[in-house]
């Protein structure tokens, strides 16, 4: 995984090291961050209004104010009806129809096939036939008198039939060189007309899907389908009207605009070292009983005074605590995708807004119904069987002549087929006595010769059989195709532009993705859920004003001081953040599954329309396009950096255990964590290219989910480590010296004494 092994890693980094740090951390960041949003709610710097929307996690407030709920009823009422439109009875007889016409498989027939190339062709088999006939005559001759004794009494006998075969083998091995000659020369009329005969025969599929959708059992349940479907005409109709249709989609799109999660980046976050809300807070008054705490502000003596002045968080607990039991993100999140799905299906329909569906379906169920009652499927059914007994041995021919041919011209290659035989006459000892000429004969390995000639005759005699077939094919082809054009005439009124766009109509509809039982349950709640969120928010005001009384009753003016609270906050909560992603058992294998989800759904996207690539940018291409050799070497060299810096934080934090305490020594601690570098990724940008795949054909898939989750994964650590990094020093100093100062002030009087 990644190279891993060269860390002595297995399933996961050891860094127990970072664990009692990590709590620490956390610690730092929920009180301190408790100071900053106490002391600015004080100074009105920060309202109630602008912590319930961090909360809730959404882009604006405002929207809340502008929910109507009548409008909102009207939604959730309208998803439930056009979801009626799911329930169209659509079976495989219109998905069969629909790939018929789809496919254009009636402008394939329509036209009659062209054969013209092979009449270019005009190879001459016959002499290069004939010269290699003779040749084996010879050489049967010249074998037959090596077996007989009369034969061979006479050498000049035999001479003269040795030379005769040579003669003609010559002549033969002349003609065949002529041959593919000439072979080579009409290779590419040979190519034309191998496309051609290709061309007629794939016209068989289309031909017989014909037949499949003109058969009249089939026509008669489909026209019985289309029957069915006017019943949903008004529903349709209401939904491809432009108006109707674009304020519902106005309405979806402002309700996933509520529902989405704000673009607020953790580092602009009023509660960055409170990510958990009000759990966050409850666990202040747990804070203040460590002992390790006590000694890093106070040296080890209570925290009371602190615990008290921070009373007025108990409110805030308690209000954002309501807020999360409504808000919870499992139910925000189910609403979001039915939402989705609601306006992607409803984009769907936009290819139907031209079509008068109340005069187009009648039109085309009457045209489909008159084709199932006429000749016309019983002509069609003869047409194909006709077409298979034609046209099919036809193609065979064609495919087994072409192929002998192939192979027969990879025979010019043989050295032995042109050389060996014309070599036996020069080595012929014609100056040796009678024996040994007789001997030099019986020896001549006529086996291999007989093959080859054999081989060669065979071949010319098929090739001029086929050559004679394909040519008797050809006129049957044509005038066949011309009878059928005649009969195709009358296509354009069976299968008319009505019959098209119902065709094109249902297949809309079989694209909108139904809810699930569970979402249709679910979307009944969404009222109640953003009405409820509203009602929360509307009391913010009320909020305000209780706790600026409640602060009357401490001095929260000796926070004041802590000018650095939010500074020092957001180190911590960035430091807590970066340990606990290092510590999950998963870092490993999260890098893992993002690359490998990101590299699958670069692959889903590069087979998106060229409109939908535009919407969703070019950031995952160039996934596609990286080097994976890089990318790993690049997480080894951070993976180093992360166990290199758990050994320093160790040894660190045991030496200020033993040493007096403060913020300064902890965060010294932590220094190292400064120094690793996060591999790079754009996850803005990211981000927003699967905001805008959502509204594309690939917004449900598994592809799309599974990235999203991966980015989550990532994203928090990277920005955790990206954040801008505060210098040791002043900051700390300072904070530590605030705390002295606090602990050893007295405290004033309540504004009420």
């Amino acid at each position: 995984m990644f190279g891993c092994t060269q860390l002595n890693i297995e399933g996961r980094l050891d860094l127990d090291g970072f664990r009692n740090i990590t709590e620490q951390t956390a610690t730092i960041a929920r009180l301190m961050n408790a100071i900053y949003l106490q002391t600015h709610l004080k100074l009105e710097a920060v309202t109630m209004e602008d912590i319930i929307t961090e909360v809730l996690d959404v882009p604006s407030l405002s929207l809340f104010h502008k929910i109507n709920e009548q409008d909102i009823r009207e939604t959730v009422s309208d998803m439930n009806a056009f979801d009626l439109l799911t329930t169209v009875p659509i079976d495989e007889r219109v998905r069969i129809f629909d790939e018929f016409l789809f496919n254009d498989n009636l402008s394939e027939l329509s036209n009659t096939p062209n054969l013209s190339a092979y009449a270019n062709l005009q190879i001459n088999y016959s002499v290069a036939f004939d010269s290699s006939w003779q040749a084996g005559m010879d050489m049967s001759f010249l074998v037959g008198a090596t077996l007989l004794d009369e034969k061979r009494a006479d050498i000049n006998n035999m001479k003269a039939l040795f030379k005769n075969f040579m003669n003609s083998t010559e002549i033969m091995i002349e003609d065949l060189k002529n041959f593919y000659k000439i072979y080579e020369n009409k290779l590419h009329h040979l190519k034309l007309a191998r496309s051609q005969f290709e061309r007629v025969g794939s016209i068989s599929s289309s031909l017989k899907a014909l037949r499949k959708v003109s058969n009249e059992t089939f026509l008669k349940g489909l026209v019985e389908q289309l029957n069915k479907l006017k019943l949903y005409t008004p529903i349709l109709e209401s939904w491809v009207n432009s108006s109707y249709g674009e304020r519902i989609r106005h309405q979806a799109r402002f309700i996933i605009n509520l529902l989405r999660k704000s673009d607020k980046t953790f580092d602009q976050k009023f509660l960055i070292g409170l990510p958990n809300g009000s759990r966050d807070l409850a666990e202040l008054s747990q804070d203040f009983q460590e002992e390790w705490l006590k000694n890093l502000l106070h040296d080890g003596k209570s925290l009371d005074e602190l615990e008290t002045l921070l009373k007025p968080m108990r409110k805030i607990e308690r209000q954002l605590s309501s807020i999360e039991k409504i808000w919870h993100n499992s139910a925000r999140s189910e609403y979001l995708n039915c939402i989705y799905k609601f306006l992607k299906s409803t984009q769907g329909l936009n290819p139907l807004k031209l079509t008068n569906i109340s005069l187009t379906l009648p039109n085309a169920i009457a045209a489909l119904d008159n084709l199932s009652q006429n000749y016309t499927t019983k002509y069609i059914r003869e047409f194909v069987d006709e077409f298979d007994i034609v046209v099919n041995p036809c193609l065979m021919q064609f495919t087994g002549w072409d192929s002998e041919l192939t192979n027969f011209y990879l025979k010019r290659n043989d050295s032995y087929f042109f050389n060996g035989i014309t070599n036996i006459n020069s080595a012929y000892p014609v100056n040796e006595g009678n024996e040994k000429q007789l001997e030099y004969l019986d020896n001549l390995p006529y086996q291999d010769y007989a093959s080859d000639l054999n081989f060669t005759s065979d071949a010319f005699l098929s090739f001029k059989q086929k050559d004679r077939n394909i040519t008797d094919c050809i006129p049957k082809i044509t005038d066949f195709w011309k009878k059928f054009h005649l009969f195709s005439l009358t296509f354009p009124m069976a299968y008319n532009s009505d019959v098209k766009e119902v065709t094109n109509m249902l297949r809309v509809i079989k694209n909108i993705v139904p809810f699930t039982k569970n979402e249709h349950f679910n979307i009944t709640g969404l009222t109640e859920y953003l009405l409820a969120a509203k009602a929360e928010l509307s009391k913010s005001k009320k909020l305000d004003a209780d706790l600026q009384q409640e602060m009357k009753h401490v001095d929260v003016n000796r926070m004041l001081s802590f000018s650095n609270a939010r500074d020092i906050a957001f180190q911590f909560a960035h430091y807590h953040r970066t340990l606990v992603f290092y510590q999950k058992p998963e870092l490993l294998q999260f890098f893992h599954n993002f690359r490998s989800n990101g590299l699958q759904l670069a692959k889903k996207i590069d087979h998106l329309s060229h409109r939908e690539k535009l919407a969703v940018g070019q950031i995952w291409q160039k996934m596609l396009e990286g080097n994976q050799t890089t990318d790993e070497l690049t997480i080894i060299k951070f993976l180093t950096a992360v166990v290199d810096a758990e050994d320093s934080i160790s040894k660190n934090y045991s030496r200020i255990e033993r040493s007096r305490q403060s913020l300064t020594s902890l965060a010294k601690a932590l220094f190292n964590l400064n120094e690793i570098t996060f591999p790079m990724y754009n996850f803005m940008m990211m981000r927003e290219s699967i905001d805008a795949l959502k509204y594309t054909s690939l917004g449900q898939s598994e592809e799309v989910s599974s990235v999203e989750r991966s980015i989550a994964q990532l994203e928090g650590v990277y920005s955790s480590l990206a954040h801008e990094k505060y210098q040791l020093g002043k900051m700390f100093d300072d904070a530590d010296k605030d705390f002295e100062s606090f602990f050893t002030k007295q405290p004033q009087p309540p504004e009420d004494w």
